[in-house]
This record gives C-alpha cells, sequence and structure tokens, in this order.
C-alpha cells in the first residue's frame, strides 16, 4: 500500500488550480522492481496530476546507473510518469556518489542521456536548464556539491550551500507561482543560508524536498515524535557515516514566504546490501499530493 499524504497551498498568483504529485528517494537499484514501479505508477496515474516532480535520489551510487536492468527500470519510469504530467527532477546526495567502477561525471553524463530520451526535465545546472515554466508556474532545480551532505563538513554545509546557489542562474520573479526542487530541507532552512539569500529566495511559494526518508522510523511511533526521527549521513569516507538525532523529517514548514513540504520518500533504505533490500521491504511507501489553489 503507498500512502499518499495531501497538502493544499492557496496563493493568488495562480492562473488555475493545479495537482501536483510529490515523489522522492525512489533509489532505483538492485532491490528495485518493476513490480514497485508499476504500483507506483498506478497511484500516481489515479490521482491525474497536472505536473509531477521528483526530489532527488534516484539511485544508490554512479555504479547503478551503468547496471543494464537499473538503466531498463528507471527509464521504464520515467517514460510512464512522463506520459502522465510533465515531470521534473532535482537531483540529490545519491546521483552525485561515486561507485566502484564510474563516478560523478559518468552520473552526469547518463543523466543527461536519461533527460534527452525519456522526456521528464532534470533541473540542474550540471545536466541542462534550471528551471522551466509551466503556465504561470516556475519550477527551479538546485542541488549542492555532495560535500553539503557530509555530517563531518556539516560546519560547511551553509558555506557550500550560498556558494554554490550564488553560482546557479535560478531567477524568480512576483510575477509566478515560483516552486524550488531541492532535496535537504536542512541548509536551505538555516537562518544563516536564508539571511545572506534572502533577495534570492524571498519570491518562493513552495519548497518541495526529501532526503529524510520519514526519519526512519515507523507510523505507529511518529505521532510521539511529531517531525523529529534518525539521520544517516552518506559520504565519500567510512568517517562520513553518521547516525544522529534530526528534525524536518515529514510535513510542511514555512521558510521566509514560502511552504516547504518534506516528502517522506518512496524507499526508505537505500544501500544495496540485502539487510537494507529486507528492511525497505517491511517499511511503507509514500508520495505526496500538493493541491495549488488559486485565490479568488
Amino acid at each position: 500500500m503507498i500512502h499518499n499524504e495531501k497538502f493544499t497551498i492557496n496563493s493568488d498568483k495562480l492562473d488555475r488550480d493545479y495537482t501536483i504529485v510529490s515523489l522522492a528517494d525512489i533509489h532505483n537499484n538492485n532491490w528495485a522492481t518493476f513490480e514497485l514501479w508499476d504500483k507506483l505508477i498506478d497511484e500516481v496515474y489515479k490521482v491525474d496530476p497536472d505536473i509531477i516532480v521528483v526530489s532527488g535520489d534516484l539511485t544508490y551510487n554512479s555504479d547503478d546507473f551503468y547496471i543494464p536492468r537499473n538503466d531498463r527500470m528507471l527509464r521504464y519510469l520515467f517514460c510512464s510518469l512522463d506520459s502522465i504530467a510533465s515531470t521534473f527532477v532535482c537531483l540529490g546526495n545519491h546521483e552525485l556518489k561515486s561507485g566502484k567502477k564510474f563516478d560523478t561525471s559518468d552520473s552526469i553524463q547518463y543523466l543527461k542521456m536519461l533527460d534527452r530520451t525519456t522526456g521528464v526535465h532534470i533541473l540542474d545546472k550540471r545536466v541542462g536548464d534550471e528551471y522551466a515554466d509551466v503556465g504561470n508556474i516556475r519550477i527551479g532545480g538546485f542541488c549542492p556539491r555532495s560535500e553539503a551532505y557530509y555530517k563531518s563538513r556539516e560546519s560547511k554545509w551553509n558555506q557550500y550551500f550560498i556558494e554554490d546557489y550564488m553560482q546557479s542562474l535560478l531567477e524568480f520573479t512576483d510575477k509566478q507561482f515560483n516552486i524550488l526542487l531541492t532535496h535537504s530541507p536542512d541548509t536551505i532552512s538555516k537562518k544563516e543560508v536564508l539571511t545572506v539569500l534572502r533577495d534570492r529566495l524571498k519570491e518562493l511559494d513552495l519548497i518541495v524536498c526529501g532526503h529524510k526518508h520519514d526519519g526512519y522510523m515507523p507510523k505507529i511511533i511518529q505521532g510521539a515524535l511529531r517531525d523529529i526521527g534518525i539521520d544517516v549521513s552518506d559520504g565519500k569516507n567510512v568517517f562520513d557515516y553518521i547516525v544522529s538525532k534530526t528534525d524536518k523529517c515529514r510535513g510542511e514548514f514555512d521558510v521566509l514566504n514560502a511552504k516547504m513540504i518534506v516528502n517522506r520518500g518512496y524507499r526508505k533504505f537505500s544501500h544495496t546490501s540485502p539487510v537494507f533490500g529486507a528492511l525497505d521491504k517491511v517499511s511503507s511507501r509514500d508520495m505526496a499530493t500538493i493541491t495549488l489553489k488559486k485565490k479568488l
């Protein structure tokens, strides 16, 4: 069963009502299956969205893109989603994670091919366009360097995010309803970042994230903990793997003038080991539907 969390946002900047399906953390790797994608495709089809967004983490690492079965599954999923509605994707930390045979540059080359051949729009300056317009909605995608996700470099997260965002070509005006897809809710909601980037972010109306995997918490205990969960930091080196308490794992938050919605994620455990594959099989599958209502 797929849990579809629902949100509503009202705005006088909209030219009409829109329905957006939000996905995140699909992690197409050895433990993903065509059956898993068919269930997701069927659920998205039932919603009949105007727009589909995917907030990063399409895989586990660069090697997964170049496994023929995984390549077929990912292209199948994206072509199917794009046949339902225009689909927009931002990158996450795992697309930038090097494997044993392939590295980040190989991932970028693969993603460029995926962008050309499936109809989806991968919004990232390393791949192609950074933003796209649908009606009077502007959708932008931003993902900082991979080090901005390592707990061992947490003291520099704000610096990395600010430096990389300042080098982006993302532009938002008050003439459109503006959506930013960015994988992690952590840095973009930090006061230090918002102070420096306020002029670049003040026109945002909606920020859609993933990354937190619902805090890896079973739903039965989430009520008492609200938005608190567990974070497992991935990284290039062994010392980057850190387990810690974290917040902003799920739900809706205020960031400047925007609402930030954190998707719970479709696959909770992304590692390719059999243990994590087994844990993922018994974890919940989540997506979200965001209804944008035009204020009269």
